[in-house]
């Protein structure tokens, strides 16, 4: 590959919430958007009792005559995690991404940025993948290709799979028509196989052609045209069982059992239940949720004679209040998850969270199923449409109920008490508890177990025996291609994640990451062609990279992005003075005091900026401390405002505005920890002249 070719890191996220389509967005220093097309998309499925791998490949052309950075995004199926990907760069070698600890990868990644080869960078978050790639060459292509994992979804006994792969040439940003007529070239090649048989399989695209034979379905489809549409498939299942079974064994010798258990019929007779009720009393809730958490608060006390504790979440934190004076709470402010930590640890059946999942993170749902002892936390989700992916997040930590608008509340209730009643867990014989990879067992939940034979049972929160089953030492087992191991690897490490994360569990985390190629909190991907590998060989060895960084070097890039962000900050604070002058409409630019957020595409649109800021760092984010039409002023959430420039952090800066203003700094939701991120901080040299056994730790070394 060329010198500069693609360097992709990989820091893999936890997911949630976007709508399905793909993108591709090609961009300079001087202009935001480039004409791309795509030119392919390959998609492979390969299913097993209705877990899926699903492998996709794109090519884009670059229409344009300049070398830029690509900026691509796929939006993920519900519940999928991203577990491989390759780039690229120059229509011949795919650069393979390779999972290392976390902070290594980053390390690598930041200095390798110093020495001025432009990176790439691989993220999933909110259920979406996005890619930055660099250089895409001037009239040539680019490929990303990735993997995932994710279930079929089961709906009225049918197994639905939808494909996220709507994508018109309007998705690009001044995508160029030349030879659009030729269309994109699509090809999905997929196999399905259940050990209850197949049958009743259908494509929402008539043009696909299937063929099935029992237990197993081959689907094809290739078409070419300027765009594409999401892809549904669905099948219904010839036998019923409430356990299926199957048994795989990969190359390398190791045996697995897939099971996929069937709880809709399971239910639970314990009256009396201890519910924690926390409600989100924040202003994205309103009013008409007030009443809606009201009326479910008394749905939930009525069925089955429970006893309730209610609790809010608000801009006091988070307190107790009787059903009285939740009626007369006000629901106003930001979200304030971080209040949490306060819940009590009290001996709950189970906590019911009633929220519109604004901000709302696994790692919230987590903290609060650990603060309710591990009992079961069902989200009754007061949003205004059903998000897949916020309820495949909370299947892991007790479900989740869409109070739908308009619809009564009784039916929810009615629910949530079953769910939570039952708290329903698999165990084998020698009493090990096993939590499911995917879904949950008031429905349907999936299990990849390593093979052990013998005696199983699912049991409710009282002990009581719900199902009995047998796994028999003798089953036949299927060779399956090494891609499984990893879907085993990630029932490991969902289970370990419920742990109190001590160092043992981190590390077991970061082993399992790393030897199945997993992205987890503690690792991440990491992509490095071998010509710039080779170029850069001292900083692929971590240990050379955190004792030999160049100080000076990088204290003189950060500077010189200080300057450059300081110098945006200008440019924008003019153009907004020239836009309030013309007498425009101060609402168009959408000020939010509390976050400081203002849409600087209306003074794009206006002619006030020429193009879109360009920011000095990827951490780079303006906004404006004050109203934009009276007193206020940008700032850099990474370097600070003009005025102050490095001498007062961004949350002091608030803090003094704030007093002058008579306002409380704890209604702004402003990122402070992103301060400085840049590396204005204290680096090793300043640190070993500040600490003497540094000096001699590295006298030892060297």
């Amino acid at each position: 590959m060329k010198k500069f070719a693609s360097i992709i890191i990989a820091l893999l996220l936890i997911p949630q919430i976007l709508s399905a389509n793909t993108t591709m967005t090609l961009t300079t220093p001087w202009s935001k958007g480039q004409p791309v097309r795509m030119v392919e998309r390959s998609v492979t499925l390969s299913s097993e009792n209705g877990l899926i791998l699903m492998e996709v490949e794109d090519s884009f052309q670059n229409m344009s005559s300049v070398r830029c950075e690509g900026l691509y995004r796929f939006q993920l199926p519900s519940g999928a995690f991203a577990a491989g990907f390759w780039i690229n760069t120059d229509g011949k070698e795919w650069v393979k991404g390779e999972v290392r600890e976390v902070t290594e990868a980053r390390k690598i990644y930041h200095e390798i940025t110093s020495r001025l080869v432009d990176p790439g960078l691989l993220e999933q978050k909110d259920g979406e993948i996005v890619i930055r790639v660099f250089p895409v060459e001037k009239d040539a292509r680019v490929g990303v290709r990735f993997r995932c994992y994710f279930p079929a979804e089961c709906e009225d006994d049918r197994y639905r799979i939808l494909l996220p792969l709507s994508y018109t040439e309007g998705s690009s940003e001044n995508a160029d028509n030349r030879d659009s007529d030729k269309g994109i070239k699509f090809r999905l090649a997929a196999t399905f196989k259940d050990s209850q048989g197949i049958g009743g399989f259908t494509c929402s695209d008539e043009r696909a052609g299937v063929n099935s034979s029992g237990a197993e379905t081959h689907v094809k489809l290739e078409f070419a045209e300027s765009g594409m549409n999401d892809i549904e498939l669905s099948y219904s299942l010839q036998q019923k069982a409430k356990v299926a079974m199957a048994f795989y064994k990969v190359p390398e010798g190791n045996r697995f059992s897939l099971l996929r258990i069937t709880g809709s019929d399971f239910s639970s007779a314990k009256k009396g239940l201890k519910l924690g009720v926390l409600i989100d009393a924040s202003g994205s809730m309103g009013e008409l949720n007030r009443t809606r958490a009201l009326n479910l608060c008394d749905s939930l006390a009525a069925a089955g004679e429970n006893s309730l504790q209610i609790f809010v979440i608000n801009d006091k934190g988070l307190q107790q209040v009787s059903r009285d004076e939740l009626n007369s709470t006000k629901f106003f402010g930001p979200t304030r998850w971080q209040h949490v930590e306060s819940f009590p640890e009290e001996d709950y059946d189970g906590v019911i969270l009633v929220t519109d999942g604004e901000h709302l993170t696994q790692a919230t749902i987590r903290q609060l199923w650990l603060k309710a002892r591990r009992k079961p936390v069902r989200i009754a989700y007061c949003g205004t449409r059903y998000l897949s992916d916020l309820a495949n997040m909370a299947d892991f930590y007790g479900g989740c109920n869409f109070v739908a608008p308009g619809e009564s509340v009784e039916r929810s209730a009615t629910d949530i008490i079953r769910a939570v009643g039952l708290n329903a867990c698999l165990y084998d014989g020698s009493g090990s508890r096993y939590l499911p990879l995917y879904g949950n067992l008031v429905q349907t939940a999936f299990y990849v177990l390593p093979f052990k034979a013998g005696k199983y049972q699912v049991k409710d929160a009282d002990g009581k025996s719900l199902l009995d089953f047998d796994i028999p030492a003798d089953k036949p087992f299927a060779t399956i291609a090494p891609w499984f191991v990893s879907i085993a690897a990630r029932q490991q490490i969902r289970t370990l994640e419920t742990m109190e994360q001590s160092e043992a569990v981190i590390k077991k985390i970061t082993e399992l990451g790393i030897r199945y190629s997993q992205a987890t909190d503690y690792t991440a991907f990491l992509a490095v062609p071998e010509s710039i590998a080779k170029a850069n060989a001292d900083i692929m060895n971590p240990a050379y990279l955190a004792m030999f960084a160049a100080p000076n070097f990088r204290k003189a890039r950060q500077q010189a992005r200080g300057k450059a962000c300081y110098a945006n900050q200008r440019v924008l604070m003019g153009a907004v003075e020239m836009y309030m002058m013309d007498d425009n409409d101060g609402s168009k630019l959408e000020f939010d005091l509390e976050t400081g957020h203002i849409n600087i595409d209306e003074l794009v649109r206006g002619k006030y900026l020429k193009s879109a800021l360009v920011p000095a760092s990827q951490e780079c984010e303006y906004r404006f401390l004050g109203d934009p039409a009276k007193d206020g002023y940008p700032f850099c959430v990474v370097h600070g405002s003009v005025e102050d420039g490095e001498t007062v952090s961004v949350e002091e800066m608030v803090r003094k505005y704030c007093l002058s203003h008579n306002l409380d700094p704890d209604d702004f939701d402003i990122p402070y920890h992103l301060y400085s991120v840049d590396g204005y901080g204290m680096g090793i040299w300043e640190l070993m002249r500040k600490y003497e056994p540094l000096q001699m730790l590295l006298a030892i070394l060297l």
